[in-house]
């Protein structure tokens, strides 16, 4: 969970981040993972609850929330480290998400010249974040927008999901 410096806002925005459980297949022996976005539900259920806590006790903590956008919405990321999805849920627990982004393989990126290591690493039919600069930033954005500390180009939701689908 990554949180906000700010003693005076409890450390809100909190910026859950979500890794699925990870499961070796019998046979094959590959790794997957359990797609399960119930837990997703229940990480903005505790941080609202406890956010709603602290508005409870400090009257001057509930007006900035009134007042501030920002913190009004708890946003979950969900990730394999390959793929990565982020959820916003509104105080009353209106929900949006972003579309599922997952890097290119490694032999995508060696077919558009796209890569900027000399070779990437791992087997060609893998998507491994670290090949994938367009996955980096986008996480990276992901992260900064979740914290409130977007770039100029991020500032608006609607902005950034644009942002975030044009990569």
């Amino acid at each position: 969970m990554l949180y906000s410096q700010n003693q005076e806002n409890y450390g809100f925005p909190l910026l859950p981040i979500y890794i699925p459980e990870v499961q070796h297949h019998e046979i094959t022996d590959k790794a997957i993972f359990n797609i399960d976005l119930s837990p997703i539900a229940g990480i903005a259920y505790w941080v609202n609850a406890t956010k709603l806590s602290y508005m409870k006790a400090d009257p001057k903590f509930a007006k900035r929330v009134e007042n501030d956008p920002n913190l009004q919405q708890i946003r979950v990321i969900y990730t394999t480290g390959d793929v990565w999805q982020m959820f916003e849920v509104d105080t009353d627990y209106k929900i949006r998400r972003t579309h599922k982004y997952k890097g290119k393989t490694s032999a995508e990126l060696i077919a558009k010249g796209d890569h900027f290591f000399d070779k990437p690493k791992g087997n060609l039919k893998h998507r491994k974040i670290w090949n994938d600069y367009e996955m980096i930033r986008l996480a990276l954005a992901m992260i900064k927008f979740g914290l409130n500390s977007p770039t100029l180009g991020e500032m608006h939701l609607e902005d950034t999901y644009a942002y975030l689908r044009d990569l």
